[in-house]
């Protein structure tokens, strides 16, 4: 069977979940695939264990990249039709690949998939309760996110099965301003290449370069869809996690800073999309509540800004010859700086 698939894992420590995601793909994956695995010069063990990988491509960095760099490295080696990017702290589940790829052979204006998941709402058909509260709740009963996840899914391809079968409508997702997150995405290989590559060099580390693939992919008239009822659990945010004592004042600097840069580098489109909830008489804080990457944004302004929404409106929206960085430059306080950290 000939080999359509690669699928691109990012490591930075955590080895923990990365044999997790390891273990579950090679029991649960049936289709030929080609893995790639970037490692960002961990410290925990990770390097020396993927080392003795025999089934893998394997890309040792000197020093930590960041997320789409490193992932732009994977992509540069893919030579297969379809390209998955997926987090390693993530669980692939028994049909998952078969079921993405069977859409997206059968909908080729869809340039990029994206998955359901417990991270972002996900509920179990069979209790309809939100899967990620459940699985909170194990946790805090003093069980380890590996122990719930077991716990919770004892058997994978049941679940799944019934998952698909019980959500298997796909959301058409509006882009811009949404997007699809980049801890698992299916993209096309030719796609890529045509919009001149995958990440976005300018987005350091991490943030903001999965918002931008998206809407690249959207701005060369291609679908974004999010398949409801393909499901892959998600540990979330785990690599930031095993420094965040030390990042997290650098994890806002870097997305701050990202941020900005999307904002020039998107200026007419977020004017644009402004401009049509404004015009349907929508407040800021209704268009907030519609919109995630506005609300990252604003969140801080609104609430410490006076007359926000006004000065939005006049100094930005009504005015075509303003960036939208030097708007949200402008309006940055001590008190409001917010307006493009949305921490």
């Amino acid at each position: 069977m000939e080999t359509r698939l690669t699928i691109a894992i990012v490591t930075f420590n955590s080895l923990e979940y990365t044999k997790f995601f390891l273990e579950n793909i090679k029991r649960n994956v049936r289709v030929p695939y080609e893995l790639i695995i970037i490692d960002n010069n961990s410290t925990d063990g990770t390097k020396e264990f993927l080392s003795e990988l025999s089934d893998a491509t394997l890309i040792l960095n000197k020093r930590n990249l960041g997320f789409g760099q490193a992932n732009n490295q994977a992509f540069a080696r893919c030579r297969t039709e379809y390209f998955l990017g997926v987090n390693n702290d993530t669980v692939i589940f028994p049909g998952f690949i078969e079921h993405i790829l069977s859409f997206a052979d059968g909908h080729p204006r869809y340039g990029e998939l994206g998955v359901h998941s417990n991270c972002i709402g996900a509920k179990d058909p069979a209790t309809k309760k939100d899967i990620g509260k459940e699985l909170k709740k194990l946790e805090k009963q003093g069980t380890t996110p590996f122990e719930a996840f077991n716990y919770y899914f004892p058997d994978q391809k049941s679940f799944y099965d019934l998952f698909k079968n019980s959500n298997s409508s796909v959301q058409n997702i509006r882009v811009p301003p949404n997007f699809i997150g980049g801890w698992c995405f299916l993209v096309r290989r030719k796609s890529i290449k045509q919009i001149g590559g995958l990440f976005d060099r300018r987005f350091k580390v991490g943030f903001w370069e999965d918002v931008d693939l998206s809407w690249r992919i959207a701005r060369a008239g291609l679908k974004i869809g999010l398949l409801r009822g393909a499901y892959i659990h998600h540990f979330t945010h785990v690599s930031f996690n095993q420094s965040k004592k030390n990042l997290r004042k650098t994890d806002h600097a870097i997305s701050r800073n990202n941020g900005l840069k999307f904002a020039e580098k998107w200026s007419d489109d977020i004017r644009n999309v402004l401009k049509r909830e404004f015009n349907k008489n929508r407040s800021i804080k209704q268009v907030m509540a519609r919109n995630f990457i506005l609300r990252v944004y604003f969140i801080k302004a609104v609430k410490e800004t006076p007359k926000f929404e006004e000065k939005l409106i006049t100094e930005f929206v009504s005015k075509l010859n303003v960036n939208f960085r030097d708007f949200l430059l402008k309006q940055v306080t001590k008190k409001a700086k917010g307006v493009v950290e949305g921490d």
